[in-house]
């Protein structure tokens, strides 16, 4: 493994490589607005097993507002592997906040995502992106906002352009023995050139992997695998989560280690002030060109 300190251009490659994992997963998901309903889930895991599948995989979904966890982020592209540590915070419908922070000492590089915009700060390199999600042309045409990046995070099943629970209507359910697949029904996605599904536990509800294949236009395909399941405060929440993005014959390959998982229900503020005097704003499309030809 190469150390990180090697050089200034190998601690900002560990923030844009990872930048490109978060903004790969973001376009390759797709679907439609609906008005909002309310579903009842069981608090008793008794009955789980004579529900149906949807309400089986919202039942694992965590209760709390806050969470916040260490991380080790390991980022591997070909024969080239990078990891860092790092920590992650996360309060419900407001932000998602990754800093990336080499041997828990200095902060290098945030990644910043709320429901008002996707920002990206390279502390050392001194510039940041950030966008309104309705400025990201690609984004917005496909419906794809915070809430759904929440939802990979959270371990739970979405549909784009919906903040609120997915329904049990919302899924197409094929029971393979162990797991079981759920894929959006026609009416709760309105795009026809890409499939979203979810691969679950049959008997638990929970998600295992999570995926993005495009057709027709493109030959990407991105998954956002669950492993490692850790209890949190009488909850499974997953300790490993790993995000496979294949764009023909390369790979990227990005794996989040939770160490420390704690629910915190008291995090106050935490969105990142730029100082606009020291930092340069750079635009979203020359960052996104310089990163992808890496």
């Amino acid at each position: 493994m190469k150390s990180l300190f090697s050089s200034q251009t190998r601690i900002s490659s560990v923030v844009s490589v990872f930048v490109a994992v978060a903004i790969a997963a973001l376009t390759l998901m797709l679907g439609s607005c609906r008005s909002k309903k309310v579903e009842v889930v069981p608090t008793d895991p008794s009955v789980l097993a004579n529900a149906d599948p949807v309400t089986r995989v919202n039942y694992n979904r965590v209760p709390f507002t806050g969470i916040r966890s260490k991380v080790d982020l390991t980022i591997s592209r070909g024969s080239n592997r990078i990891s860092v540590g790092g920590r992650l915070r996360m309060k419900r419908n407001e932000i998602i906040q990754v800093s990336i922070m080499p041997h828990g000492l200095v902060e290098i590089g945030i990644l910043e995502l709320t429901p008002e915009y996707f920002m990206v700060v390279d502390k050392w390199g001194k510039q940041y992106v950030k966008e309104k999600w309705s400025s990201m042309k690609a984004l917005s045409r496909a419906n794809i906002d915070f809430y759904s990046f929440q939802a990979l995070f959270w371990e739970e099943l979405f549909v784009p352009g919906r903040g609120e629970r997915a329904l049990r209507e919302d899924f197409e359910v094929s029971e393979l023995g162990e797991t079981m697949r759920l894929q959006p029904t026609a009416k709760a996605a309105s795009r026809d050139d890409v499939e979203l599904a979810f691969v679950a536990r049959t008997l638990s509800g929970l998600i295992q992997q999570t995926v993005v294949t495009a057709s027709g236009r493109s030959d990407l395909r991105f998954a956002w695998n669950y492993n490692d399941w850790v209890n949190l405060n009488g909850k499974d929440f997953p300790g490993t989560m790993v995000a496979d993005i294949n764009v023909g014959s390369n790979e990227v390959k990005a794996t989040f280690g939770l160490a420390g998982l704690q629910v915190d229900e008291k995090l106050g503020n935490l969105n990142t002030k730029i100082n606009t005097d020291r930092y340069r704003k750079v635009d979203f499309e020359s960052i996104l060109t310089r990163i992808m030809a890496m």
